[in-house]
């Protein structure tokens, strides 16, 4: 499987990078990787927020295509992460936008 460039960039940022904020708006495919390249990578208090994540009501449906597929897999891995509190604004196609606990209690 070939990575995406930015999946490769984003593995080479390590010890100081620390980030308020995470925008993925990328390929479908590829968004529950990208999380994981940067949840540790965004301070605690920061946002990651995910593009698409509604895909037009897609996700709720029993069958998917390949980029629903993979959309549902990132809102399920999302939902069961402990490290993030949840949050999802229903515009549009839908933004996820977990935000990362401070030493496990809410930052809001």
């Amino acid at each position: 499987m070939i990575q995406p460039k930015w999946i490769l960039e984003i593995g080479t940022f390590t010890g100081y990078y620390q980030f308020d904020l995470v925008f993925i708006d990328a390929d479908k495919n590829n968004y529950c990787n990208y999380f994981d390249l940067v949840i540790e990578k965004v301070r605690p208090g920061g946002w990651i927020l995910a593009d698409n994540v509604l895909w037009s009501g897609a996700v709720a449906e029993a069958k998917h295509d390949k980029d629903t597929a993979a959309i549902h897999a990132f809102n399920e891995l999302i939902h069961k992460d402990t490290r993030v509190e949840q949050l999802i604004v229903s515009i549009r196609d839908g933004n996820y936008c977990p935000k990362k606990w401070i030493d496990n209690i809410f930052c809001g």
